[in-house]
């Protein structure tokens, strides 16, 4: 962990209240990363992320770290070990929030005098009380959500939608 880590966060955990309450659905590891960075520069903190499983191939850890944030896989166990030992390992002057919604981690960290925070509460400091984000930091939405932009896009790409359209028969296509 690094030293300036003020936050150790349940990456799996957050990650799933992110596809729960964030405004655009996370689509992994790297939206989380990415979210988090922003948040953790406007508030000048430092984040510790422990996900669960494997560490990937080292260019994509480098490509998930940045000055801010920190990652670290739980290898063979599960990232609620890995953080229950970092809070019992913790001296009172390393304390550091404690973001999970995981009950071991919360009674371990709530023992140790750690401060701790719940993931959907962090993903809606990160994004905002609202579960918006109003900066342009956040990752941006990758497909239309709507049938405005479904309508937009369609006069981007210059695709009428016309059904009367005899240039593409979808049943044709469908032989190929």
């Amino acid at each position: 962990m690094s030293s300036s880590a003020r936050y150790i966060l349940d990456g799996n955990n957050v990650l799933h209240s992110m596809h729960e309450h964030a405004p655009v659905p996370a689509k992994g590891r790297h939206a989380l990363l990415h979210a988090v960075d922003a948040w953790a520069k406007r508030v000048g903190n430092g984040v510790h992320v422990v996900f669960d499983g494997g560490r990937p191939l080292a260019s994509v850890v480098r490509q998930m770290v940045t000055p801010r944030v920190s990652v670290d896989f739980s290898g063979s166990e599960t990232a609620d070990d890995v953080i229950v030992r970092m809070v019992k390992n913790m001296k009172p002057a390393e304390r550091a929030v404690i973001v999970t919604s995981d009950k071991a981690i919360l009674y371990e960290a709530k023992t140790r005098r750690c401060p701790v925070m719940d993931s959907e509460s962090f993903v809606a400091e990160v994004f905002g009380s609202s579960g918006r984000t109003s900066t342009s930091d956040a990752a941006p939405q990758e497909k239309p959500s709507g049938g405005g932009d479904v309508d937009a896009w369609l006069e981007t790409f210059g695709v009428d939608d016309d059904p009367d359209d005899e240039r593409f028969d979808g049943e044709e296509f469908m032989r190929y």
